[in-house]
């Protein structure tokens, strides 16, 4: 049995992580203590940053929800919460996994940011239009030509809750 230890703070992405490890039916240790998480000095012992989330399993620490998410599906195969391994299907999630980042995270980053993380006299109201439309402009891309594996959508759904209304 893996000793897993969640570090998570509900309206982040450590949501994924949470969801990934209740798919998989593991026992974990959840560290939250909201807002304070990211001061945690256990925190800054596993995350360079430290940001949520983080995790331990048995000592290691990976972060980035993504890469926890990922670890949690191999660690239980016979849960099929990815293909295995030497297969095409790993290939396609890493694939749009990484699509889903780099393409389409960032708009709903730069929203939530200029909604409310950012100090008022920094925050860039006009933004929210542009990041919406470059948003829902990306998931056309793969409804056009390629499929989407359905395994890959714990690893990169955003938490509701971290979800920008669009203005």
């Amino acid at each position: 049995m893996t000793d897993i230890k969640l570090f998570e703070f509900g309206p982040t992405r450590s949501a994924r992580c949470r969801w990934t490890l209740l798919e998989a039916g593991l026992d974990f240790e959840s560290f939250d203590k909201g807002a304070e998480t990211v001061r945690a000095p256990e925190l800054a012992a596993v995350h360079p940053i430290p940001k949520v989330p983080a995790a331990t399993f048995d000592g290691k620490a990976p972060f980035e929800s993504a890469a926890i998410s990922t670890y949690i599906a191999d660690l239980v195969p016979e849960k099929k919460l990815i293909g295995p391994s030497g297969t095409w299907a790993p290939a396609l999630h890493d694939q749009w996994t990484a699509y889903v980042l780099s393409e389409m995270e960032a708009w709903l980053w730069s929203t939530v940011l200029n909604i409310g993380i950012l100090p008022e006299a920094q925050r860039i109201d006009a933004v929210h239009e542009q990041n919406a439309g470059l948003f829902n402009a990306a998931p056309a891309v793969w409804r056009r030509r390629w499929p989407m594996p359905t395994t890959w959508s714990i690893t990169v759904s955003p938490s509701p809750t971290s979800l920008p209304a669009t203005p």
